[in-house]
């Protein structure tokens, strides 16, 4: 136990001081606002689809799709999504669609991913291999998900089931450079696995991948306000218990009823256990939502999700 304890420490510590470091850099005012939007940028649009785009394409899809644990992180994340709409029926629009987007949409390329990368660099090559390739195949298929049912809370919160709010999703998808990066890791997944591997061009686009990781960490750290957890700690503290537990206890125990086990349980189980991802705040400002109860639900599950994330390892392994 010990032993698992410190394993654990060594992958979520480097991870959350990152995130750290990113929000003394911004406190201290060694980059500013300016700085902070064009890093942004950067990031979403380049380094992180960049970094997805080798994760999922160096996943060999064909032989190692797993189903059953798909069904495990669907079925968790259809559970959020609806016991979260249900409970906040009495609210009014924005604060509801702005709670049930942000259950949906978890921070899994920039705190799930570089947490499993660190934990399967401290693990026996086999085992490592295995919770990589769970977790690439997993984050390919879910990222479309997410994205999707963010957009649908906020625009059903508002509108109720009708036309224009599905037409504004599926415009929204093909937009979003996450899953396009995943589309196109999957396709060249089908192609061959480990295409970029053996050449110049691949070997140029596996060193900017591996420059999307830190990058993304501190720019959460810069985006963090503090202030917010003021705002409604009841409100913001239950929004956490069933994001970060709720929801993976779900996924945990639909696994487990299915069957999945070992790497694909832990993956599916740690991608709904991320916290509330903070590309969630511009999409509630853009629809109509609440963005700064949003930016204050990023604050308040960050902050949480190092205990959460250490005690769901420790479960799970």
């Amino acid at each position: 136990m010990l032993a698992d304890l410190w394993l654990l420490l060594g992958a979520l510590i480097p991870v959350f001081a990152l995130v750290a470091v990113g929000w003394s850099l911004r406190r201290f005012r060694l980059i500013g606002d300016q700085g902070v939007e064009d890093l942004n940028n950067v990031v979403f649009w380049v380094a992180l689809p960049t970094q997805l785009f080798v994760l999922v394409s160096g996943v060999d899809i064909r032989h190692h799709f797993d189903g059953t644990a798909l069904t495990a992180a669907l079925g968790g994340f259809i559970a959020g999504l609806m016991g979260s709409w249900w409970l906040c029926r009495a609210m009014p629009a924005p604060i509801r669609g702005t709670i049930v987007a942000g259950v949906a949409r978890p921070n899994a390329a920039f705190i799930g991913l570089p947490v499993m990368q660190l934990l399967a660099a401290a693990l026996p090559p086999e085992e490592a291999t295995a919770l990589l390739t769970a977790f690439g195949v997993l984050l390919g298929a879910m990222i479309t998900a997410f994205n999707a049912g963010s957009v649908l809370a906020l625009r059903l919160a508002h509108d109720g089931v009708n036309v224009a709010g599905l037409l504004t999703v599926l415009a929204h998808l093909p937009r979003n450079p996450l899953i396009v990066a995943c589309a196109l890791g999957t396709l060249a997944s089908f192609i061959q696995p480990n295409l970029l591997h053996g050449h110049v061009v691949g070997d140029s686009i596996e060193l900017l991948a591996r420059a999307a990781i830190p990058m993304a960490l501190l720019l959460v750290g810069m985006q963090l306000d503090l202030g917010l957890v003021r705002r409604n700690p009841l409100l913001l503290s239950s929004i956490a218990i069933g994001k970060l537990l709720l929801v993976p206890a779900a996924t945990w125990g639909l696994g487990l009823a299915l069957g999945v086990s070992g790497p694909a349980l832990m993956a599916a189980v740690v991608l709904m256990a991320c916290p509330v991802a903070i590309a969630a705040v511009p999409m509630a400002r853009l629809l109509g939502g609440d963005a700064e109860l949003m930016a204050a639900m990023v604050v308040v599950t960050t902050i949480a999700a190092p205990i959460a994330l250490l005690g769901w390892l420790l479960i799970l392994r």
